[in-house]
């Protein structure tokens, strides 16, 4: 009688995932309040534990600009990794 030899199935060559893009820091600004004016919107904003204010094309620290200002939120784009973020709040309009 034949001896039975097992051979073990070759597993596929599996290539590693890519690597996840990168991402933006969380947003660390928090959202204290605003003030409309007929030709713009000044957001009231807590940034590194100091109140600071700002209109849409401002920067913090050459890290954030403000961008755009909506009921209810905001948009910055991070400037090392042009990347947009968004803060929300309750809008009370």
């Amino acid at each position: 009688m034949p001896e039975l030899v097992f051979e073990p199935v070759p597993m596929p060559i599996m290539e590693p995932p890519p690597p996840p893009p990168p991402s933006a820091p969380l947003l660390p600004i928090e959202y204290l309040g605003q003030l409309g004016k007929p030709d713009q919107v000044v957001l009231y904003l807590r940034y590194q534990n100091r109140a600071q204010s700002m209109v849409a094309g401002e920067e913090l620290d050459n890290l954030y600009r403000l961008e755009q200002i909506e009921r209810g939120r905001a948009l910055f784009r991070y400037l090392p990794m042009d990347i947009q973020q968004e803060l929300r709040w309750d809008a009370e309009l």
